[in-house]
């Protein structure tokens, strides 16, 4: 491969945000190449500094910096447009979904995309607050309870709208009680517990990512 290509990967791969296809034919191209190699080593190398006391590694350091924010920008940009995307399609099946009393249907994607959905869109507002965490993992396990905590909060408040306000009105027995338990438990959850887990999971992952980015241990 051309040692300019190369070179243009150095910095990527050094700091491991190339896939493992790309690392692998850097890796490959070093063996072979001693000009890439050296070039390669003097990344590694402990700063120096001219004598004006400006250090020279600053370019490397700043064109580093330009490229992982760009790279995390362009992911949570991605991100944001997908979880609005999302919300829309929930909101418009919601809206043109009548009321139908006792099954509750009128709630249905209100529950099972709109909140879980929701609650990921949120969890991205963690993300400007990255570098104030001290590891990926703390960082990350704080991004998915965001979507989890919502997701919890938003659905007794869903519920306690759709189920006591809503199609049921007001409800004054026990059995009208245990009826809408029923009806949450086996009509609603099951798909929006789904659909909680995935945003969760992907939440972890996703801000796991946008953290190596930016170079974070």
């Amino acid at each position: 491969m051309d040692c300019n290509v190369i070179q243009d990967l150095l910095p990527l791969y050094a700091d491991r945000c190339c896939s493992d296809e790309s690392a692998a034919l850097v890796e490959e191209h070093l063996t072979g190449c001693a000009a890439c190699a050296a070039v390669y080593e003097s990344m590694h190398k402990p700063e120096m500094t001219d004598v004006t006391g400006t250090s020279t590694d600053l370019p490397y350091k700043k064109e580093l910096h330009r490229i992982r924010e760009f790279r995390g920008s362009i992911l949570n940009s991605v991100l944001l447009i997908v979880s609005f995307a999302v919300i829309t399609v929930g909101v418009a099946l919601e809206s043109a979904t009548p009321n139908d009393g006792p099954r509750l249907v009128n709630g249905y994607w209100a529950f099972t995309l709109v909140i879980p959905a929701t609650g990921f869109l949120l969890s991205l507002t963690n993300w400007f607050f990255a570098r104030f965490y001290k590891s990926r993992k703390r960082f990350s396990t704080c991004t998915m309870l965001v979507v989890l905590l919502f997701v919890l909060g938003a659905t007794v408040w869903a519920a306690l709208h759709y189920g006591f306000i809503g199609g049921y009105g007001f409800i004054n027995t026990v059995s009208e009680g245990l009826r809408f338990l029923l009806i949450m438990t086996w009509r609603i959850y099951p798909f929006g517990f789904l659909l909680t887990t995935v945003f969760c999971a992907a939440a972890k992952l996703l801000s796991n990512l946008y953290a190596k980015m930016l170079g974070k241990e």
